[in-house]
């Protein structure tokens, strides 16, 4: 089985000053010189690179690609690429994917990224794949490369493993309380999200529950604490039991927490709510809005209009240095599409979003705080294989994102193949379950 006998040859995409290395298993584009001015206008049109006609695809074709969405999407086609990057409202996906699956007649090819996955795509353009630089590249090095791994087999599970040969995998920790006991979560479908009960605070609403499960012999070792704790751009009030409304998708303005969701006191909220529950917390962290007053600092920032990005990820460590001091176990990173996406300076030249990332690992080796990555982009993924203190990654959307539940299921087991790949233990988001009851 080789590539070339499903997809056909590669043809090159020309680009002055980029030269192309093709070998049976591998393409790379190489940058003979510093280039500027790269940009294609389109995060899906790929500048230089190499694509693939449909002309000689077997018409039996099919493709499995992971979408440039919040957990990977995956996204399904024939032979003629009737890809749904719109599956569900609020759900928009620019053409490209990464990695990329073709199946015929018990024949695997797998087009997967190799080194720099954020800046790379594979793309529906003109009647084939394209692949290269993202569109949003503007300004490269001399020297810098991009490699996109070609492997042909006989199944998805061979290929999969072989490009799992390739890429660095790394060894990470599996005694984390998070992935060893019961945890209990704060997010998106639990009672507890932006709800308390009346005449109370979140927090002593949350105490409260923790200690009726131990009550009860529950043995709850780590509780989570979403973004009810701290404040956002837009500001969505804490309400008395109900369902909330949608919580808008604005950025943090500081990573600290507010005030109407903790009891008075007159020390440190977070403190005195780690004493109480007797466990370690996992705090939600999310993208930055431009409104933040920690851009009143002196770090520079890219600022676009939804989100806003330190360019020295150093600024972070305060972060890790607050969770050591709140008695934290684990940061979970959420919304990390709209930090890439959200901010086009981390898309304009190679390794800013990979530097940020590093960055956050080297933080939790620092201070033992460890990572969950949510929201992630399949190139956020790719990267986590090569960083040991993310101990565990989200693989679908929220519970009720779609109405039709297995959906989120096939998502879930179908990104699970890929994080399997890159040794990344996965996590679910809350679903509601039923207790069958005489009355139905």
């Amino acid at each position: 089985v080789t590539a070339a006998s499903i997809l056909g040859t590669p043809r090159p995409v020309t680009l002055d000053g980029v030269r192309l290395e093709v070998s049976e298993d591998r393409l790379t584009l190489v940058a003979e010189r510093e280039l500027a001015g790269l940009a294609t206008g389109r995060f899906s049109r790929p500048g230089g690179g190499a694509e693939w006609s449909s002309e000689s695809w077997p018409t039996n074709l099919e493709f499995t690609g992971f979408a440039f969405t919040q957990f990977a999407l995956p996204v399904t086609a024939g032979h003629d690429l009737d890809f749904d990057f719109a599956p569900a409202p609020g759900l928009r996906s620019p053409r490209a994917m990464s990695p990329v699956l073709a199946r015929s007649d018990g024949r695997v090819v797998l087009l997967a990224p190799v080194e720099r996955p954020h800046e790379q795509i594979v793309a529906v353009a003109d009647g084939g794949l394209r692949w290269g630089w993202h569109g949003d590249l503007d300004v490269v090095p001399a020297g810098c490369s991009v490699s996109l791994g070609v492997y042909s087999g006989s199944s998805v599970t061979e290929v999969l493993a072989m490009w799992g040969a390739d890429i660095e995998v790394v060894p990470r920790r599996r005694d984390h309380p998070v992935m060893t006991h019961l945890s209990y979560w704060t997010d998106n479908g639990a009672a507890y999200w932006y709800r308390t009960e009346p005449g109370v605070t979140i927090a002593e609403s949350v105490v409260a529950a923790v200690d009726g499960l131990r009550a009860d012999g529950v043995p709850i070792r780590s509780v989570e604490l979403d973004s009810w704790f701290y404040e956002h751009a837009t500001p969505r009030p804490i309400a008395a039991i109900g369902y909330p409304e949608e919580v808008p998708p604005t950025g943090a303005m500081r990573w600290s927490p507010r005030p109407d969701a903790f009891p008075p006191t007159d020390g440190d909220p977070m403190v005195e709510l780690r004493d109480r529950l007797a466990a370690p917390l996992v705090l939600h962290a999310r993208h930055l809005a431009p409104t933040s007053p920690y851009l009143d600092g002196p770090d520079g920032w890219w600022i676009d209009a939804d989100a806003a990005h330190p360019h020295d990820p150093a600024f972070f460590r305060r972060w890790f240095d607050d969770a050591v001091r709140w008695g934290a176990t684990c940061i979970e990173q959420d919304w990390m599409l709209m930090s890439w996406f959200g901010v086009r300076g981390l898309r304009e030249a190679p390794d800013r979003a990979a530097a940020w990332q590093h960055a956050l690992n080297d933080h939790a080796r620092a201070t033992d705080v460890d990572l969950i990555w949510c929201m992630a982009t399949p190139a956020d993924l790719v990267l986590a294989a090569s960083l040991d203190r993310i101990v565990a990654v989200r693989t679908c959307d929220d519970y009720r994102f779609t109405s039709d539940p297995a959906l989120l299921w096939t998502w879930f087991l179908t990104v699970n193949r890929l994080t399997n790949t890159l040794g990344l233990p996965a996590f679910k988001d809350c679903f509601f379950s039923r207790v069958a009851t005489d009355a139905g």
